[in-house]
């Protein structure tokens, strides 16, 4: 192995140095592992391979010591002079995570080795490799001027990555590995460096090459990179000692703060993929993903659900569906008239609590935000509005732009994508539109809240939710009915339909949770305690956007009670419990709703006479 590191020296008119490269993402609100799955799956899905599913993956490893000796033989050491951080104590120390990006589906890095040379191929390897500031080639592409790739580095410890790509140069398949990694610029020798450093081949011109072909194949095996077929292409990422970052605690007016473990920072990485990547993972036209991720953490895969199961996503997938329909509405500007782009809302249940899931989530308590996307489908951001007065409701609204005005929204983007800024563009046409777009998006989600707030209740015996559910036509899991009170204490019918004190109340309301690796809707029931024989049956219906209560149309789906636990364990399958004097008197309802419909409950009582 001839392979070894190169120091980049100032060129006589100037360079960059590696300073800027690290800096040039600025100081991101997201955290830096949200970034860093941003930017990377951005990158993957503008190298997306004709209508192939892009297949993005992350590991996180902590190596053991035939790995690491590995890497000590094939990058180590480092002459000080040449890169300023000690690889030796990296690798040596107990903390090490590696962390690998690949890729599948893609065309992996193609063109040219050398940013100097002249192709009418791409110029993947050197855009990501040696060039900064290229600008995005792919029409519609997530990316613009190529600066996120600096989150490779800034995760990394000691600002080191190594990149095995596989890819289409010159009609034949070509295996390519090569090292980077950023330090301070220093003095040697009377010369100025960039502390910019690359690893590989020296050629006789005395600049590094990767590895190529079978020795780059030798040393990705060596190295511990991802297997892949003779010819499938795709790139692998390796970064070394990755930062994991922090979880952090409120206590009072206190705040602690601690590091992230291995499978903390899976779990997160995992969310962030939901959170950011979803409409990608959404099956097209074609009935198949666009995307699909995976995620291990030692090897062993860590399970991530489809983002429709995620409850706290559902109201957005909801949305992206709506928006994508015949028919669907389209934002515009209205003088002069200029379609903007498409729009969807759902509103849905809150849930319940929060998962692993929601680690990434860029907001906190139930949903009320716009998910902002162009036409690459990355989410750009959750612009919120208003929240809905009921907490138990939830809203996710979509804005996806148009072709025609996507070059727009993409140059209000700043390096990180994760915003469209008005004063960052120096067209006031292009300013228009996405002024526009916001007051369009703010307009939709205020009208819904206001209809919310001021539409009177259909019905005093209804809970609040189950009220505010049939005032919205819109599709929501809700709660009412006879024989049950609501959490507000208003009386309902008893034993012969007289009004008197209710034998059984609500007195949790209604939530959404996930059980069983499902969405069901649960309730709170508490029997009276003074009646020794006390049968109570719960009915499931659904609700037309009329507020009339109906059973579902034949061969469809119905909401089904599934069982009712009792607080000390007991289970009733089924919708109906005969309580006698002893048993338990406070009982959780499970119910799977239908998707699509409102399902109202109905508890009701039978009394027995003596």
């Amino acid at each position: 192995m001839t392979a070894t590191w190169w120091a980049q020296p100032f060129a006589p008119d100037g360079s960059a140095a590696a300073v800027g490269i690290q800096r040039q993402l600025g100081a991101p609100r997201l955290d830096p592992l949200t970034v860093l799955v941003r930017e990377a799956a951005q990158n993957s899905w503008d190298a997306r391979r004709g209508a192939e599913t892009v297949d993005f993956r992350i590991a996180l490893d902590r190596p053991g010591p035939m790995r690491r000796e590995a890497w000590k033989r094939y990058l180590g050491p480092c002459s000080d002079h040449l890169v300023d951080v000690d690889l030796g104590e990296a690798l040596d120390s107990p903390d090490l995570v590696l962390l690998t990006i690949s890729d599948r589906g893609t065309t992996g890095l193609g063109g040219p080795l050398r940013a100097d040379q002249a192709s009418e191929e791409s110029s993947d390897f050197v855009d990501l490799v040696r060039n900064i500031g290229e600008p995005q080639s792919k029409r519609f592409g997530g990316g613009t001027y190529g600066f996120g790739k600096g989150v490779l580095y800034t995760t990394s410890g000691i600002g080191m990555v190594v990149i095995r790509t596989r890819c289409m140069w010159e009609g034949r398949v070509q295996t390519r590995l090569i090292g980077a990694a950023l330090g301070p610029r220093f003095d040697l020798g009377g010369r100025r460096y960039t502390g910019r450093h690359w690893w590989g081949r020296i050629a006789a011109d005395d600049y590094p090459d990767p590895l190529t072909d079978a020795e780059a194949t030798e040393a990705a095996t060596e190295l511990g990179f991802p297997q892949r077929g003779p010819n499938e292409l795709g790139t692998d990422i390796v970064i070394v000692g990755a930062r994991l970052g922090n979880v952090y605690h409120e206590e009072g007016d206190t705040e602690t703060s601690r590091g992230r473990t291995v499978r903390e920072a899976g779990e997160y990485l995992a969310s962030a993929m939901l959170w950011n990547l979803w409409p990608l993972l959404l099956a097209d036209d074609a009935d198949s993903e666009q995307m699909t991720c995976g995620l291990s953490i030692d090897g062993e895969e860590l399970a991530i659900p489809s983002p429709h199961t995620v409850l706290r996503l559902r109201p957005f997938v909801d949305a992206y569906r709506d928006a994508h329909v015949p028919g669907a509405v389209i934002l515009e500007r209205k003088r002069p008239r200029t379609p903007l782009g498409r729009f969807g809302l759902a509103t849905y249940m809150s849930a319940d609590r929060t998962l692993w899931t929601d680690s990434a989530a860029p907001f906190s308590g139930a949903a009320h935000h716009c998910a902002l996307m162009r036409q690459a489908g990355l989410v750009v951001r959750y612009h919120p509005g208003p929240s809905y007065p009921e907490e138990a409701l939830q809203y996710g609204a979509v804005f996806r732009t148009l072709e025609e005005v996507d070059e727009a929204f993409a140059d209000a983007e700043p390096p990180t994508h994760d915003d469209w800024i008005v004063e960052k563009l120096s067209s006031p046409e292009y300013q228009s539109y996405i002024r526009n777009a916001f007051k369009r998006i703010d307009e939709r989600l205020r009208d819904l809240v206001e209809k919310a707030e001021t539409e009177p209740s259909s019905g005093d015996a209804q809970p609040p939710l189950g009220a505010l559910s049939s005032r919205l036509s819109t599709l929501v899991p809700s709660v009412g009915g006879n024989g049950a009170e609501s959490p507000s204490g208003q009386g309902i019918a008893g034993t012969g339909g007289r009004q008197s004190r209710p034998n059984v109340r609500i007195v949790e309301a209604p939530r959404l949770t996930m059980r069983d690796g499902e969405a069901v809707i649960t309730a709170v029931l508490q029997a009276d305690s003074s009646v020794s024989d006390l049968p109570i049956q719960v009915r499931a219906q659904v609700v037309l956007e009329s507020g009339e209560e109906s059973d579902p149309p034949l061969g469809s789906d119905s909401p089904e009670v599934l069982e009712m636990v009792s607080g000390e364990g007991h289970r009733v399958l089924g919708d109906s419990v005969r309580l006698k004097p002893h048993d338990p008197r406070r009982w959780t309802v499970f119910v799977r709703p239908v998707t699509g419909v409102v399902t109202r409950l109905h508890v009701t009582t039978l009394r027995e006479q003596t």
